[in-house]
């Protein structure tokens, strides 16, 4: 039964409720949180959840005031604390405990005599008695009582859960439809009224429009960030009522100091008073714990949270709250499903009285912050998905302020505030039939204490039995029928209360009532009979009651029957968990799981390294104390690394095998019971244990040990946060690492990360199958990454509180600091090789030496905290950054060493190429609306920051449910944002000093946990400080900082920005610079002119909306004007005259942001001078020259030289002649063969030298990122391809590419030089890429570019070719396809034989020769590294095996460049838009070679006979632990297939990029180009659906999901692909005989059986079965149907006007619609498929590709800038390749075209006025009722295909889903920006109510809203206007920075009219996105629009475009 609650009722007058003063949670500190949860499992009825906790608060001291009122006649006043609970679960009951003085009295002496008489009588029944269970209390004792002369109630009420309630004065029980049934209290008849029909909540506010649900929904947020449970303290007049124990009268209770107080608590927090006593297994387990692991620290702890309790302790002169302290003890459960949420609690009597709906059971259910999982009953494993075939529960933390994580399931308080930063005490008991194996893995500081007891369940199976003796139906069978009914229920009671005694009062009662039901047993009489599981039955029933008389045996002890009681089946087991949590942590760092968990230890945590060569034996062997054993370790310390997965199903009744009751029966010895003996296991099981064992800690040994590694060290602190990391690896587990297809938010560097303190929750899905290995770089990197990642943001988010109260605004500064962070370990452990301990997939011995701290890209580390007093004075420079990394050598450029670093560095460009491109989106410039990819959004603009500014904060306006849950522009954008940011950090105050601000933060916050509040240093002596200087007495800057955040308790933007200033030093400043006070429309200057100057540094690119654009020209001429020098006198000396010009000119988009200050000018000069120079951005938009700059050193080519190269010369050059030619003979050729090979020693990068006559060798502008912006250098493609070659920096090469992609432009100027040996100067760009493709080396000693820089040449080739392309795709000879057959002869060469594509190769054999050289054996490549395959001689071979000292197998990198080439060539078009008939053979031959890995030995028979004696020797001479000797047989992780089905998806995506058209009418249907490839497509699709069938049927022992995400690759892409080809196919047939429009779109029809197979991906229905196939596809395969299922609905409409009612869209968004509210449907997968709605609604639904573009675990940035720049990637900003593949337009891109056409007709249907009677009234209807559908499911209610009627309690798919909820207002926003002109027409028909046509036409679907409640809820929108006013002011603010430099421009232009502003240092006006710019374009965009307003004129253009009229002048080319 549910208790009475002692809730309130809301007075209605408002007077009264003036009195009682609010507190919401910001104004409430939590010090300490007690917390006791237990679960129940039952197969039959699913999860049962229920818990206590206890708070320790301080209310704010100096705002506590208490007003009175006359309420019932009485002198009452109180306090309204606000705690955190979302209405998931159910409070029970609150309890408030004040420090009170306990007086010995008469009646307190009868209690202690009873109680003593209590605790004898447990002591003669030989029991043990805790202090815990029974405890007397000492006279005059200080302890906590319930708080006195007050009254306690509360109120839960959960506004996010359902926005829209009606107003409670027209709220009626019976339109609910749930009122309780009528009874005859006469004739105990019951007699039920009809119900009526139900009324949905947001029904009463369909006029407000979606401007009313934003603004309702931030009203609903605000108030959840106060807190949703509300508890009530009101002093009464009459005083307290009598207790037991007397109480001082009023005087001296007065007398109670702070001391007592401070004692008091103190005894509280040792020995609670008010909550549910533990059990024993319990207090033995704390008890061990704080011995043995935390003892000093939990006492420091004590003392710190006593002494701040007891501060604030006030004496009480009016009988009110006498202190700000209390304790809160709150009992609460999970809200059973047939309850009404709170938010429909209009009344306190309708959730208390209400009957509690029957227990069912439930597959799937989450309520925001907690999961529970379960299989159905009596459903069989193979038809379940893989996640439901597993009982299992686990919390997810989310993000701060985003309303969900703890606060789902804990009733705590809940933010990232410094004041409710607690300790905390967890415990966790779940009970379960032991079979199921359950145990419980939480958070902690080390890995907590677990025991398992296995008892019965004592209660209905019992009184069954005992039902059956007294009726005699049995005869005597055994000892339980032999020994009386009596004696029975005595034993029974006995075992009962050692069961309540071992487990606890409470959660034997929580069992009892789950399993046997609350509401009682029926007897055979009808009466009810309750269990005695009660609070009193179960303390009677404690054993001490029971004497050895009553039992009438001579012994006392009938063991018989208590045996046949401990043997009842089934036997459940009871596992308890507890931790202790003694640093304060935020409520969102505790975490658990429940489930049948295997564990497997971290074996290089706990080993002795012997790895190192200095290892000494002889140390080893004087060492007597031998290491601990991993299970000793961990179960008494605590500590270690550990891993847990779901074990298989004949090992789940093994788990608890050895548990046993003695624990629980400890005093009634057992009969010896022979333990169950587990049979043997097939060798098939042992060996699949052994392959799931051997995949996860290969995938797992070392990870997380380097990543906290790595971060202890650069923050410099002593100690670990915790002493144990957790890794908990589940299946499909909701935002722990799945993206589901599409959705961002699930992506790890958004919300993807599960994190606890002390481990994680991580999706097992994402490793490998057991038996197989990822590719690193396809989806082992990400694996790697996401294990490092939640470690890290575990570490931050748990140690740095956040200031302000602004969780929303200031939570960039968590995710800054992760990027630093995380861009560290990118930058140490990013590389293959680099990021694991031995055994692991992620560690070669090679690569791990020099990775982590070691690595050479972190040279600059480790720090010193405090530095010494001249760099404190700021006069030594910190230069972080050497000279090697300008150029590419083979010290630091080979393609190993700086890989990680390569990595990184183009990580963050695509970082950069993602944010841009969602910035330059800007929809409906017309109405001024924010560039939001939503359209007509109505939240805030483009910011990290949101509405956070000095005056606002983003949480107390709303953000936390709408802005920061945007599909697009929320917690996606902040995430990406600040990869932005933190290179701008990092470059402008210096990797060290930015490292040292961190420090700081972390260093204040556990100051501040220690309680200190000042930090002192020590002081100097009177001698010491007489010798010193007084100017030198200034504070460390370190220590500054320190004290600073000290004294505001969290960080802020203001105090960070502060604290990088101080910390920097006078040396940054001017990179620091900049105000931050926010800058608004009416701020003002001296003149009252607006203030138009940019903010700078850090507003300007933390809260603006754009970053910079830069246009930089650069040319070089003499400096005196004179002739160019002749060959005899080009010396160093008489070149000194040439200088350079650079003219640079600032791009501002609109809505853009002005960014002006220092800039880094890097130079490069032939002969490798470098000089850097420091030049100014002007800010305000005006070109700058910065020059000139003399040039020192020689040109790269002379006059003579380009004249003998292009033939002008008289003395041609020549070449030797081939072999076999005449001797001496010599004869002119080109510098490429027929296949594109080098001829004559000649490369592409000697070719384009000679084009350059200057000595320049190339400029970058801003290389270290302090702007980390846009800037489009132009100079010479010989400058270009210098930088490509011998840049050091990955991001100049990849920006090389680029620009070189562009070339020759529309404007270049024609050089004189035509041809270079024959070779034409315009195909030299596409030649160079052409050798940075190959791994050509550059002049003979530089090295290849790594894989990564490769990759993006193919992607550079393709986007040349399609801007040099021929003018038909029949254009066949000479240059016309170049860059295609660059790219197919390199394919050819590396991946075929015999015209067959080779198997794709993931191993090299790499030797390694200590001391380079030997005879035959020379190894001095790389440092005595040498490839075994690049030696191509046997005897050579033979030689390096036996040189060797060291033998590993490593990943070959070139699977990338392979993806990269096939996606390259099928983006390639002619300028027709068509695709060349050589690519559709390729991609052909290429699908159909298949996805086989190369399996065949890498050496030859003899050659592993030598490696053999070679393992053989070592083992002899043992050095098997010191040198690493792997051949290709063994037993190695190297050695083990690689995964290669991404690669085939890879191929199949890229079939999207390809257009093919019959080109004549008289092809028949069949002869369509596409067809082979439809073909093969669906083959695929075929064969990947089928296996996925069979694995799931067949695969019933492996239930961990391993590999689950790598082996779903190939069906999302092959999906979209064969969608894209079935669309295209008939929109570009010829034929007549096809149907203008696609068939059988209406899901459900039947297909014809002579249907062909080629037609089927053509009918929706096709996709509709795929998705819902049973069991149950991958969440990326779904996603990827519904996807198709989209486009087929649209295209069917594309005929636009011919049909008449076009439901192509509105059948789609029902369908997704009704999919989305399904409760098969995953959290993730539900958000995929509102972004499909959403695409489908913006035309980008097929054009973006977003399934198949987020498949296969690609990172944020990658799969981000793949979803936005198209598959060749983003543009130099000039004429961008790729754009054609982005356009969707019928010449380009035909069945996106098809696509969009039918969305955009099906957007005028949805859209219709309903004026011109267009549409039926049946149309009207439907639009009507998806709208009302949509309508109610974003309010928060559930309503559709899986409701019914009388589900008025129900929830919604958004009631605790905040993503999901504003993806759909997004899409509401989209369609009906205003009004929905259907609904409000069909609303007009309520008319005809209770008319059969009112019912057939469907109308009662629609929303229905009274006139009152319209009346209503106008007043609603009336008070909500000032929040909306206030939103549309900050808004309005953000806009305005995008607005300053228009209206500066505007300033000046009115001022100097007269004065021209195409000169260098004039302003120019602000830029309009179009449709270039919008596609990349930005420099063809800028260039486009300075030429319409003729501001491109003037001598500085003609510098920019290199036009020199001199003959004086150098010629450039």
């Amino acid at each position: 039964m549910v208790e009475k609650k002692n809730y309130y009722t809301p007075s209605k007058q408002s007077p009264s409720n003036n009195n009682i003063t609010l507190y919401p949670s910001q104004k409430l500190q939590l010090l300490h949180q007690r917390t006791s949860l237990s679960l129940a499992y039952d197969p039959s009825i699913g999860w049962g959840y229920a818990g206590e906790t206890c708070l320790y608060l301080i209310v704010d001291p100096e705002s506590i005031t208490t007003g009175s009122t006359e309420i019932g006649g009485d002198k009452v006043g109180g306090v309204e604390l606000g705690l955190h609970l979302r209405d998931g679960c159910l409070v029970d009951s609150v309890e408030v405990y004040t420090p009170q003085i306990i007086v010995h009295s008469e009646d307190s002496s009868k209690n202690d005599v009873l109680t003593n008489e209590k605790k004898d009588s447990m002591k003669d029944t030989k029991m043990d008695v805790d202090d815990d269970v029974v405890m007397q209390q000492p006279k005059d004792a200080l302890i906590l009582k319930p708080i006195q002369n007050h009254t306690v109630s509360f109120h839960h009420h959960d506004p996010i859960s359902i926005v829209l309630t009606r107003p409670a004065g027209l709220h009626s029980v019976e339109e609910d439809g749930n009122h309780l049934p009528a009874t005859n209290n006469n004739n105990n008849s019951t007699s039920t009224n009809k119900k009526k029909k139900k009324r949905y909540e947001a029904d009463a506010h369909a006029s407000r429009g979606i401007r009313g649900m934003t603004n309702s929904l931030r009203a609903a947020s605000i108030g959840s960030c106060c807190g949703e449970l509300k508890v009530r303290l009101v002093s009464t007049s009459g005083g307290a009522a009598a207790s037991t124990a007397a109480i001082k009268d009023e005087n001296e209770n007065n007398n109670l100091t702070k001391e007592d107080a401070i004692t008091c608590w103190k005894n509280d927090l040792q020995s609670p008073a008010g909550e549910s006593p533990r059990g024993t297994i319990e207090s033995k387990m704390v008890e061990n714990m704080i011995s043995w692991r935390c003892q000093s620290r939990r006492e420091a702890r004590v003392d710190l949270i006593s002494k701040a309790l007891g501060e604030a302790f006030r004496n009480a002169n009016d009988g009110k709250v006498s202190s700000s302290a209390m304790k809160v003890v709150i009992r609460f459960s999970l809200r059973p499903d047939g309850m009404a949420p709170s938010a429909l609690s209009h009344s306190p009597v309708s959730e208390t009285s209400q009957q509690q709906p029957q227990q069912q059971h439930v597959t799937m259910k989450n309520i925001g912050g907690l999961a529970f999982l379960s299989p159905p009953p009596d459903t069989p494993l193979s038809t379940l998905p893989i996640h439901h075939k597993t009982p299992h529960a686990y919390t997810t933390v989310g993000t701060f302020g985003d309303h969900q994580g703890v606060r789902s399931w804990l009733p705590t308080l809940d933010s990232a505030s410094p004041y409710h930063r607690c300790s905390h005490e967890l415990s966790i008991a779940v009970t379960a039939p032991q079979k199921e194996g359950l145990w419980v893995a939480a958070s902690g500081e080390d890995f907590g204490c677990n025991k398992s007891v296995c008892h019965p369940l004592l209660g209905a199976e019992m009184i069954d039995i005992l039902k059956d003796v007294k009726s005699n139906a049995f005869a005597e069978k055994d000892e339980i029928y032999k020994s009386g009914v009596e004696r029975v229920e005595r034993v029974m009671a006995k075992a009962e209360g050692c069961i309540v005694k071992a487990l606890g009062e409470r959660h034997s009662r929580f069992i009892h009532d789950f399993f046997n039901g609350p509401d009682g047993i029926v007897s055979d009489s009808g009466d009810t009979v309750q269990p005695d599981v009660t609070s009193s039955s179960l303390s009677n029933a404690v054993p001490d009651s029971i004497t050895s008389s009553d039992l009438g045996l001579a012994d006392g002890i009938d063991v018989d029957l208590m045996n046949q009681l401990r043997r009842l089946q089934p036997i459940y087991v009871t596992s308890v968990f507890s931790s202790l949590i003694w640093s304060p942590c935020p409520s969102r760092s505790i975490g658990f799981a429940v489930g049948p968990f295997a564990t497997v230890f971290d074996p290089e945590y706990f080993r002795l390294d012997v790895d190192e060569e200095d290892n000494d034996e002889d140390e080893a062997e004087e060492d007597d104390n031998s290491p601990l054993s991993i299970v000793e370790t961990a179960r008494k310390q605590g500590e270690g690394i550990r891993q847990l997965y779901f074990a298989s199903l004949e090992d789940r009744p093994w788990i608890h095998a050895d548990v046993t009751d003695e624990l629980v029966f400890r005093d009634f010895p057992c009969r010896s019971i022979q333990q169950r003996e587990r049979p043997e296991l097939a060798p098939a099981a042992l060996q699949d244990h052994k392959l799931i064992e051997g995949a996860i800690l290969a995938a797992t040994i070392g990870v997380p040990n380097r990543a906290l590694s790595l971060m202890r060290d650069i923050l410099a602190l002593p100690a670990y946060r915790t002493s144990s990391y957790t890794q908990i690896w589940i299946p499909n587990a909701h935002m722990s690492g799945s993206n589901c297809g599409g959705n961002m938010v699930g992506c790890p560097e958004v919300g993807g990360c599960n994190y606890f303190l002390g481990g994680a929750i991580i999706d097992s899905c994402l490793l490998p199958p057991p038996g197989m290995r990822l590719p690193f770089y396809n989806e082992g990197r990400a694996l790697q990454f996401i294990q490092a990642r939640n470690a890290i943001r575990g570490w931050v988010r748990s140690a740095i509180p956040l200031g302000n109260d602004d969780d929303v605004g200031q939570g960039y500064l968590h995710m800054l600091v992760e990027s630093f962070l995380m861009s560290l370990y990118e930058r140490g452990h990013g590389a293959f090789g680099e990021g694991g301990g031995k055994g692991s997939f992620f560690y070669t011995k090679r690569y791990a030496i020099s990775s982590g701290l070691n690595s050479p890209n972190l040279d600059f580390l480790p720090l010193l905290n405090i530095e010494e007093d001249e760099v404190v004075g700021g006069g030594v420079a910190i230069e972080e950054r050497g000279n090697e990394h300008l150029w590419r050598s083979a010290n630091n450029g080979t393609e190993t060493h700086t890989s990680s670093l390569d990595e990184f560095i183009i990580g963050q460009l695509q970082a950069k190429d993602f944010t841009e491109a969602i910035e330059r989106y800007d929809n409906a410039p017309k109405n001024g609306s924010c560039p939001l990819p939503s359209m007509a959004w109505l939240g805030s603009h483009q910011s990290a920051t949101f509405f956070s500014n000095n005056i606002a904060s983003s949480s107390a306006l709303g953000c936390g449910a709408v802005d920061l849950a945007h599909p697009m522009g929320g917690q996606m954008y902040r995430s990406s944002k600040t990869i932005l940011l933190n290179r701008i950090f990092e470059s402008r105050a210096s990797v060290p000093h930015y490292t040292r601000v961190i420090r700081a933060a972390f260093t204040a916050s556990f100051l501040r946990d220690s309680g200190v509040t000042e930090l002192k240093l020590d002081e100097k002596s009177d001698s010491e400080l007489k010798e010193s200087d007084a100017t030198m007495a200034l504070r460390p800057p370190f220590v500054v900082c320190v004290e600073e955040m000290l004294k505001k308790q969290g960080l802020t933007h203001a105090i960070f920005t502060r604290a990088l200033r101080v910390m920097s030093g006078p040396i940054h400043e001017p990179y620091l610079r900049g105000s931050l006070v926010d800058i608004g429309q009416d701020n003002r200057d001296s003149r009252q002119k607006r203030i138009v100057q940019p903010e700078g540094f850090p507003n300007s690119y933390v809260r603006g909306c754009s970053s910079l654009y830069l246009r930089v020209g650069a040319h070089v001429e003499a400096a005196d004007g004179g002739v160019q020098a002749t060959t005899v006198s080009q010396s160093a000396a008489a070149m000194k005259g040439i200088h350079l010009h650079v003219v640079a000119e600032p791009a501002i988009p609109h809505y853009g942001t002005a960014f002006g200050g220092p800039v880094t000018l890097r130079v490069i000069e032939n002969e490798g001078q470098c000089r850097e120079f420091i030049k100014t951005i002007p800010e305000d938009g005006s070109r700058a020259e910065w020059g000139p700059l003399f040039l020192h050193a020689r040109p790269v080519s002379t006059a003579k030289q380009q004249q003998s190269a292009s033939g002008i010369s008289d003395a041609p050059s020549t070449v030797s002649a081939p072999e076999g030619g005449a001797a001496g003979a010599s004869i002119r050729r080109s510098a490429f063969t027929s296949d594109h090979l080098h001829t004559g020693g000649f490369q592409a990068l000697e070719l384009i030298r000679i084009t350059n006559s200057t000595p320049l060798l190339w400029i970058r502008v801003d290389p270290h990122g302090q702007y980390n912006g846009r800037i489009n250098i132009y100079m010479q493609d010989a400058c270009l391809a210098e930088q490509l070659f011998h840049d050091g920096d990955a991001s100049g090469q990849v920006e090389a590419m680029r620009a070189l992609a562009e070339r020759p432009t529309k404007v270049q100027s024609q050089p004189k030089l035509t041809n270079v040996h024959d070779v034409p100067i315009r195909e030299l760009p596409v030649r160079v890429l052409g050798d940075c493709l190959r791994g050509s080396v550059a002049l003979h000693c530089d090295l290849p570019h790594n894989p990564l820089i490769r990759s993006n040449a193919a992607l550079a080739i393709a986007q040349w070719q399609n801007n040099q392309a021929p003018e038909s795709r029949e254009v066949v000879g000479g240059s016309s396809w170049l860059g295609l057959d660059l790219l197919l002869q390199y394919f050819k060469e590396r991946y075929f034989n015999n015209e067959v594509a080779l198997p794709v190769n993931f191993r090299r054999l790499v030797l390694h020769k200590h001391i380079a050289g030997g005879a035959s054996g020379d190894t001095t490549s790389d440092g005595g590294y040498q490839y075994l395959d690049s030696l191509r001689d046997k005897d050579d071979r033979k030689n390096a095996l036996e040189f060797a000292d060291e033998v590993e197998i490593e990943e070959d990198e070139e699977y990338r460049v392979r993806s990269s080439c096939i996606s390259a060539i099928a983006s390639i078009r002619a300028q027709d838009g068509m695709t060349p008939p050589a690519v559709l053979s390729f991609l052909q031959e290429v699908l159909v070679s298949g996805d086989k890995a190369a399996q065949g030995s890498l050496l030859l028979p003899e050659e592993e006979e030598q490696l053999k004696k070679k393992q053989d020797q070592a083992l002899n001479d043992e050095l098997a632990n010191v040198r690493r000797i792997i051949g290709p047989n063994d037993e190695d992780v190297s050695n083990l297939p690689y995964v290669s089905l991404s690669l085939v998806a890879d191929a199949l995506l890229a079939l999207c990029h390809i257009h093919v058209r019959q080109q004549s009418e008289f092809q028949i249907k069949e002869d369509h180009p596409i067809i082979p490839l439809i073909e093969t497509c669906r083959s695929w699709l075929d064969w990947d659906l089928e296996r996925a069938r069979i694995k799931a049927q067949t695969d019933k022992r492996n239930l961990t999901g391993f590999g689950g995400a790598c082996q779903s690759n190939i069906a999302p892409c092959a999906i979209t692909a064969l969608c894209h080809m079935a669309i295209l196919k008939q929109t570009t047939s010829t034929f007549t005989d096809e149907p203008p429009c696609l068939n059988s779109t209406v899901v459900g029809s039947k297909r014809s059986v002579e249907q062909s197979k080629l037609d089927e991906p053509t009918r929706a229905q096709f996709y509709v079965d795929i998705f819902d196939a049973k069991p149950s596809l991958p969440d990326n395969i779904r996603a990827a149907a519904a996807q198709s299922f989209i486009c087929i609905c649209l295209a069917s409409n594309r005929s636009g006007e011919s049909v008449k009612e076009p439901l192509g869209l509105l059948t789609s968004l029902e369908l997704l619609l009704d999919r989305i509210v399904s409760p098969s449907t995953s959290p993730g997968l539900r958000v995929t498929l509102a972004l499909l709605m959403l695409d489908a609604c913006t035309g980008r639904v097929c054009s973006l590709q977003r399934v198949a573009s987020f498949c296969g675990q690609r990172s944020l940035s990658a799969a981000g800038s793949r979803l936005l720049n198209g598959p060749l990637g983003a543009s130099n900003g000039g004429d961008n390749g790729s754009a054609l593949l982005m356009e969707v337009t019928g010449f380009s891109y035909p069945a996106a075209e098809s696509v969009n056409a039918g969305a955009r007709v099906g957007l005028r249907l949805l859209k219709d006025s309903c004026k011109d009677g267009k549409y039926s009234n049946q149309i009207i209807v439907r639009v009507a009722s998806f709208a009302s559908r949509l309508w109610r499911i974003i309010n928060g209610e559930q309503c559709g295909k899986f409701s019914t009627s009388d589900d008025t309690e129900s929830f919604s798919v958004c009631a605790h889903d905040s993503h999901l909820r504003c993806t759909l207002l997004a899409l509401w926003q989209c369609v009906w920006s205003k009004h929905c002109m259907q609904l409000m027409r069909a609303q007009s028909w309520h008319a005809m109510e209770g008319t059969p046509q009112y019912f057939a036409m469907g109308i009662d679907k629609i929303l229905k809203q009274t006139p009152e409640e319209k009346e209503a809820t106008a007043r609603e929108d009336e008070i909500l206007e000032p929040l909306a006013k206030i939103v549309e002011a900050e808004v309005g603010r953000q806009k305005w920075r995008g607005e300053m430099a228009t209206k500066a421009y505007e300033y000046y232009e009115r001022e100097n009219k007269s004065n021209p502003s195409s000169e260098v240092g004039q302003p120019l006006p602000v830029l309009n996105k179009d449709v270039a710019w919008k596609l990349g374009g930005w420099v063809a965009s800028t260039a486009q629009q300075r030429r319409e307003k003729n501001l491109d004129g003037g001598r500085a253009v003609r510098k920019i475009n290199l036009h020199v009229q001199s003959k004086s002048s150098l010629d450039s080319r």
